[in-house]
């Protein structure tokens, strides 16, 4: 009877375990998924070619590359708990997300260089969209190499809980830094370094705002050629101020959670039921930044609520189907006109 009443509370505990992988990741994909390939769409075919819309393109392409990602690792990690395979996938699974905050970081530094620029000083030589792309892939290749040692810190570690039956204990797996790795020196230095990143973040992310928000406020534009021109720096500084506050909340309360969890025990049954299940949600706010930016353009720009409902309605589409057919009805018309004959003739 102990051992029935035993395997039953180990059963409630695993489905515990996996309570917030199985509600949360879904719902966060799916909506990550669904905002960020129309954002994708909308800046790079139904908005003019800038270096701002480059940036949110390649943004988008990085969060819905991410997301693929973590959502395959995540189906491997809960079929396969207790192989081999689920140490594998969790090296992977930190190491993208590492990669994405560090080059995710360098893309919005990228963006606040540029918005600077050519709001603070036009008279210099503005970023154009090649050097640009070539300035991204740069930042993303040395962000896989830097985060390296995020795939040999990272792995898979049995945490053990108390149960309500008598003092026995259970091991469950999780995907956190190794048992071995607790005291190395590599894991100080990755640690060391991926907090120097997120305060050079910040530190560049608050100087640029204050130097952009002071030249707006003073009202010295010196490439206002129009109001309109001035409308559309305005607005695009504003949001990438939005992306930068909300990269910067998201993950800092994504770091609180890997610390908790690392200061955590869980030896009591109530630690367990309580603050486990709010430390995994606050080590999934790296993924709801990944699907916060479709919301922020929603809210802030009339122009981008306006193409996303034209996506939604599928009205692209038609209109590209339309203009096939009048191109095809063109080509036609041309190949059989009088004028057209007599040239070929001759």
């Amino acid at each position: 009877m102990g051992m029935d009443l035993l395997e039953k509370n180990f059963a409630k505990l695993s489905l515990d375990r996996h309570f917030v992988d199985l509600v949360y990741m879904p719902i966060l994909t799916a909506i990550a998924l669904l905002g960020n390939i129309p954002t994708f769409y909308i800046f790079r075919y139904r908005s003019p070619s800038s270096v701002f819309s480059f940036n949110v393109q390649y943004l988008s392409l990085i969060y819905m590359v991410a997301i693929i990602i973590k959502l395959q690792l995540s189906i491997m990690i809960l079929v396969n708990a207790e192989d081999g395979q689920f140490a594998r996938a969790c090296s992977v699974l930190c190491y993208v997300d590492m990669v994405t905050f560090v080059a995710t970081g360098l893309q919005l530094l990228l963006t606040a260089v540029d918005r600077w620029r050519r709001i603070v000083h036009p008279e210099w030589e503005l970023l154009n969209i090649r050097s640009v792309r070539t300035l991204s892939v740069m930042f993303m290749v040395t962000s896989l190499i830097l985060n390296v040692p995020a795939s040999m810190v990272f792995g898979r570690r049995l945490f053990y809980y108390k149960t309500t039956v008598g003092s026995s204990t259970i091991g469950l797996w999780q995907c956190f830094i190794r048992d071995r790795d607790n005291e190395s020196g590599c894991l100080l230095l990755y640690v060391t370094f991926i907090l120097t990143c997120y305060f050079i973040f910040a530190g560049c992310f608050i100087a640029f705002f204050h130097a952009i928000t002071r030249e707006f406020a003073v009202g010295v534009q010196h490439q206002r050629t129009a109001r309109n021109t001035s409308l559309v720096l305005q607005r695009s500084a504003q949001l990438f101020q939005a992306m930068a506050v909300t990269f910067l909340v998201c993950y800092f309360v994504y770091f609180v959670g890997l610390a908790l969890r690392a200061a955590h025990t869980a030896s009591d049954p109530f630690l367990f039921i309580v603050v486990k299940p709010v430390i995994d949600v606050l080590c999934y706010f790296n993924l709801m930044y990944l699907s916060s930016p479709p919301f922020i353009f929603f809210a802030a720009s009339r122009r981008y609520r306006q193409e996303f409902k034209k996506f939604v309605t599928c009205v692209p589409i038609r209109k590209r189907k339309q203009w096939k057919q009048e191109v095809a009805f063109y080509r036609m018309s041309r190949k059989t006109h009088p004028a057209a004959q007599v040239r070929h003739v001759r």
